[in-house]
């Protein structure tokens, strides 16, 4: 199977259904849903706003997934339509279940857009762009760039893939018991016969890709979306001192968003034209 037939497999038939009531398998897996780190992820997803135009007819969530965060809807409540791209079928069911008659829906690849160029007033994409193939990503971006109407922005979430200083070297000791214990059960199972569940596709460049491959192609600049990775929550953040400190962390990040655009887990690259 190859990645993007992966992808689709995964959130097909993983993702996008319900681990339990109001959260999706994705969420559950991906994302620290504790009330202790509640505060500052919804203040990460609401930077977002001010990295697109505020109003306008079309914005193009470029795999939207089913709109499964509250702030999400924020993105859209000044444009007339939420242009809901996403390659699985499932994902889009979901959105329209959320978003109703202000949304359009559309099963499609972000490498190919099926879109005219600069037609969008905004776009936003979080999280995409590293589960399309590694040889496939600039075209991704390229397409992004390609339908962004001529005084637009796109926000796209992209991920450091674990090389931000933070996560290298706060999680070393628990990504080397993962890799043992993933050794021994890959002996323990060999030979046994069985399905397994779709795996989904990651690949994420380093900074200096992003700069050295997009940098001749558009105008962007890369800031802070949230420099702290979801394992580095889930280790680190328990009770008010965890709670505080992220208070303490997002002042930073407010501050120095560039600095940690670089440096942290999850840098937004906001692409205008």
């Amino acid at each position: 199977m190859d990645s993007k037939s992966q992808v689709k497999a995964f959130y097909e038939q993983v993702g996008w259904n319900r681990a339990r009531p109001g959260v999706f398998v994705d969420s559950a897996r991906a994302e620290d849903l504790r009330p202790v780190s509640q505060e500052y992820r919804t203040r990460c997803h609401l930077r977002v706003n001010r990295c697109i135009p505020p109003s306008g007819k079309f914005l193009l969530d470029a795999a939207s997934g089913p709109v499964q965060y509250p702030e999400y809807l924020t993105y859209s409540q000044n444009y007339q339509y939420r242009l809901c791209a996403d390659i699985a079928h499932n994902a889009l069911t979901q959105a329209r279940a959320v978003l109703g008659e202000q949304g359009l829906y559309v099963q499609c690849d972000i490498t190919r857009l099926p879109f005219a160029s600069d037609a969008l007033d905004g776009i936003v994409s979080l999280h995409t762009v590293y589960h399309v193939p590694a040889e496939e990503q600039a075209q991704a971006f390229g397409e992004l760039h390609r339908t962004l109407k001529e005084g637009g922005s796109a926000a796209v979430v992209y991920s450091a893939g674990g090389r931000d200083p933070l996560t290298a070297v706060t999680l070393f000791p628990y990504r080397l018991a993962a890799a043992v214990w993933t050794g021994i059960r890959g002996l323990l199972r060999r030979g046994r016969p069985g399905s397994r569940a779709p795996r989904l596709y990651f690949h994420a460049h380093p900074y200096r890709w992003l700069v050295k491959t997009l940098a001749p192609r558009m105008d962007f600049e890369i800031v802070v979306w949230r420099s702290v990775s979801v394992p580095f929550l889930k280790v680190y953040i328990h009770g008010k001192p965890g709670k505080a400190f992220l208070a303490w962390l997002f002042r930073l990040e407010e501050k120095y968003p560039r600095f940690f655009g670089k440096s942290g887990a999850y840098p937004m690259l906001v692409v205008r034209k």
